[in-house]
């Protein structure tokens, strides 16, 4: 799977919710894996709030207790894979 650019963190929230200023022209989609360029899982995408022009998304963390590197690093997201096809029975 390729990861893609995501944005940067800008805070997190009082309830662990980490929110990330998209900077992709094309919007993630909800519930793709959010990671560091090292791979290691942040979270997933839980919601896309804010104005058209500037999007934002809300990750829930996998680990509340994030450090301080992860709020100055550019994350990635991996898309999630397209379902399989079903069969037709017949």
């Amino acid at each position: 799977m390729a990861m893609k650019y995501l944005g940067l963190p800008l805070h997190k929230t009082r309830t662990g919710l980490l929110i990330v200023q998209i900077r992709t022209k094309k919007l993630p989609v909800l519930g793709a894996i959010v990671v560091k360029r090292s791979m290691r899982r942040i979270g997933t995408i839980m919601d896309i709030i804010g104005p058209v022009k500037e999007p934002y998304a809300v990750v829930k963390l996998v680990r509340r207790d994030i450090d301080n590197e992860l709020l100055t690093s550019p994350l990635y997201y991996m898309p999630p894979r397209k379902p399989l096809r079903k069969r037709k029975r017949r």
